[in-house]
């Protein structure tokens, strides 16, 4: 097996490249770049697999606690350091994620509206600041 530093770096490098990969697909988002958005969606993939790949788990651990004291501690604090990272990105992909299932439910509404199937509310509010439902209550043009 490799030594837990080499194993770590690895870590820390896939960490790092989905940590870029889930920032790239938030600014897709952002800017509604859906070309972008499926790139990232591949590229989050790759890394995802890659950091699974990569992981060792109890191995690791285990690796880790046979090091000397000095050693290991080091490695030990790189280790819990990477995990938070990791943990932090599974955060930012949730958040991700929520921005565009809201996003396709915005987009889905709005293409039902166009194509008519679907009703607006009425937003014509009366007098007493209640809305109006009935056409007949008026327009929000009548004088």
């Amino acid at each position: 097996m490799q030594h837990p530093n080499e194993i770590l770096s690895l870590l820390e490098q896939r960490a790092d490249q989905l940590a870029k990969v889930l920032d790239d697909e938030r600014l897709a988002l952002e800017a509604r770049d859906f070309d972008q958005l499926a790139h990232c969606a591949e590229e989050k993939l790759a890394a995802c697999e890659a950091l699974q790949a990569d992981r060792f788990g109890p191995v690791l651990t285990d690796t880790i606690a046979s090091l000397p004291q000095e050693e290991r501690v080091a490695c030990a604090s790189l280790h819990a350091a990477i995990l938070k990272k990791i943990a932090a990105l599974r955060g930012a992909n949730l958040i991700n994620g929520k921005v565009l299932n809201r996003s396709q439910h915005t987009l889905r509404e709005i293409m039902n509206l166009i194509n008519g199937r679907g009703e607006p509310k009425n937003t014509l509010y009366g007098e007493s600041g209640q809305p109006q439902h009935d056409a007949d209550k008026g327009s929000i043009t009548r004088v």
